[in-house]
């Protein structure tokens, strides 16, 4: 079995695929690295099938690792997060805007469609400050802190669970244009500002400047 460390070849002996996983991670690992994509015989694998038993117990030919730091990753998951805030305001803002023009069926497609955004952006926010190794409960950046982003955010998108379930269109709209524009603004700046804390570009720009 070919074990490829970052385009390096490394020197692995394992009987499945699971043990040269866990043997080229731990390689990463001392290297200050972690593993961010994994490719078996040239395809790629999710993270629910790096999960598999029966996956796991495969012989494969090749197995190819793809890395990076810490800071990347957490640089990578904050922007990322940041720029996918502003695309969900856009979308909820169409929603509205379809509502308002009694294309409901549509609009609610497309608030769907924001709502999961809102759940994936807070699970990338999370899982980006417990690998930074910041508590959730006490992280603050920038004047604001995590928990109380987090709690305005949960109380729009209670109010407008509310106002969906009661199928009130103008306390939708009401919800979307005006009251959740904020909350937007403050969420991305916060990320935008933990972005900027591991941005390994700035630091280089900085020591080649000084």
């Amino acid at each position: 079995m070919r074990v490829i460390l970052d385009n390096e070849t490394c020197s692995i002996e394992a009987q499945n695929l699971g043990e040269a996983l866990a043997a080229a991670s731990h390689l990463a690992e001392d290297q200050g690295r972690l593993v961010v994509e994994v490719l078996v015989d040239g395809n790629p694998l999710t993270d629910a099938q790096l999960r598999e038993d029966s996956v796991l117990e495969n012989s494969v030919s090749e197995i190819q690792l793809k890395t990076t730091t810490a800071a990347q990753l957490l640089y990578e998951t904050f922007s990322d997060a940041s720029e996918a805030i502003l695309d969900t305001q856009k979308v909820q803002h169409s929603a509205a805007e379809l509502i308002q023009s009694s294309q409901s069926e549509q609009g609610m497609r497309a608030l769907g469609v924001a709502l999961a955004s809102w759940g994936e952006i807070h699970e990338a926010m999370v899982k980006g400050l417990l690998l930074a190794g910041e508590d959730p409960e006490t992280m603050t950046i920038g004047g604001n802190s995590f928990m109380d982003a987090s709690k305005a955010l949960q109380n729009q998108l209670s109010e407008l669970r509310t106002a969906i379930e009661s199928q009130d269109a103008s306390a939708m709209c009401d919800c979307l244009l005006y009251e959740f524009p904020p909350v937007c603004e403050s969420w991305a700046n916060m990320l935008r500002l933990l972005a900027e804390r591991y941005d390994s570009s700035d630091t280089e720009r900085s020591e080649g400047g000084s």
